[in-house]
């Protein structure tokens, strides 16, 4: 799995969080710990996830190729419906581990990497057939790290949350939500009994603020372009009057996004999203308007074909994509700094479950293999 850059994830968490502020749904609280989230395109697990499930395996098995040519067990998945385990790298010294263990109210995580230990434990609520998150425990390297607690009412809106940090008793930080017609209008955020942060969301002025307050407004207005396409515009003010703009532009009046851009304090373009059926584009602008960065993805058949990355302007990596008749993965190849330095190639059995990957990597050559049962 590839990652994106640090700076790409930072703005996906912030557009989610834009995206998802009517029913207060935070991407951050929705339940996976970052172990457990897929950040990009990956053109074999989802559809290996998907087969392994339509084919019910309860155990996937990974060898791989030791010095001598002999098959060593490398890894192993155990399935369970929505339960998993994972254990890696058995061939070596030390081990890394995630598991996932799901009730209908309940899901823990449980992660070992670089030799922490790391959980996280969440507890849900139904509204209306609805599932809520209700509960948030953080443990990361074995000590308690926080407490995240929503009180929900019976429309499925969130009336309160309670943040404790590590052992507190008391809420470090509560903070209240505020409605008309259904609609979040402000949010109140108290430490100690005190007042410390305001955010408005009616485009309301936020009018005389108490000092060591922080207060900021959301104001969010609908426009429409020539093509008749909708554009959701969300701004956002500080109580210095910075504002900061985001534009998310839908295929007509559908829910199909297909361009966000973000804006500095001056107004200036930072960066642009836009995706059509052949094409999904990310670019990354400086405060002079230059790119600093471009990542482009092509598409054809709904199929990956290309995914590319750029700095200023030159080009840095290239991966393509190749299928066999039936429309399956068979070959990747990577190249950097327009050489080519790594291939993988894809073999698969009648079910479509991957059997073999062989990566060739700086000339050298390395082989895993998969078993399921």
């Amino acid at each position: 799995m590839k990652n994106l850059t640090l700076t790409t994830i930072l703005l996906a968490i912030l557009l989610s969080g834009v995206a998802q502020k009517e029913n207060f749904k935070p991407y951050y609280n929705e339940g996976e710990p970052w172990a457990y989230m897929t950040y990009s395109y990956n053109a074999i697990e989802t559809i290996q996830d998907s087969l392994i499930k339509q084919n019910r395996v309860g155990t996937k098995k990974t060898y791989i190729l030791d010095k001598k040519g002999n098959k060593v067990l490398e890894s192993v998945t155990s399935f369970d419906n929505d339960n998993s385990f994972t254990i890696n790298k058995l061939s070596e010294r030390k081990v890394f581990f995630k598991s996932k263990l799901s009730s209908n109210n309940h899901k823990a995580f449980h992660w070992k990497t670089w030799g922490n230990n790391n959980s996280q434990y969440n507890t849900y609520i139904t509204i209306k057939g609805e599932q809520y998150l209700k509960s948030k425990i953080i443990i990361w390297k074995n000590k308690l790290v926080s407490r995240l607690e929503y009180f929900w009412n019976e429309s499925g809106l969130v009336d309160s949350s309670h943040f404790y940090y590590k052992k507190s008793i008391e809420p470090t930080t509560v903070t209240h939500y505020t409605y008309k017609d259904n609609k979040m209008i402000e949010t109140k955020s108290y430490e100690k009994g005190k007042l410390k942060q305001i955010r408005k969301y009616d485009c309301e002025p936020l009018g005389e603020v108490e000092k060591k307050v922080k207060a900021s407004k959301s104001c969010k207005n609908v426009e429409f372009d020539k093509a008749g396409n909708k554009i959701l515009v969300i701004e956002f003010t500080d109580n210095n009057g910075n504002t900061k703009k985001y534009k998310t532009t839908y295929v007509g009046d559908s829910k199909k996004v297909f361009r966000t851009e973000s804006y500095n304090e001056k107004n200036k373009k930072i960066h642009l999203y836009e995706t059509t059926d052949t094409s999904e584009i990310n670019i990354d602008y400086t405060t002079k308007g230059k790119e600093r960065w471009r990542s482009e993805k092509k598409f054809r058949d709904k199929k990956l074909i290309e995914q590319s990355y750029s700095r200023k302007g030159k080009s840095i990596s290239k991966t393509t994509y190749s299928y066999n008749n039936e429309q399956v993965l068979v070959k990747q190849q990577s190249s950097y700094n327009g050489k080519v330095n790594s291939t993988q190639v894809y073999e698969y059995n009648s079910k479509g479950l991957l059997t073999k990957q062989t990566t060739t990597y700086k000339k050298k050559t390395y082989s895993s293999f998969y078993e399921y049962d």
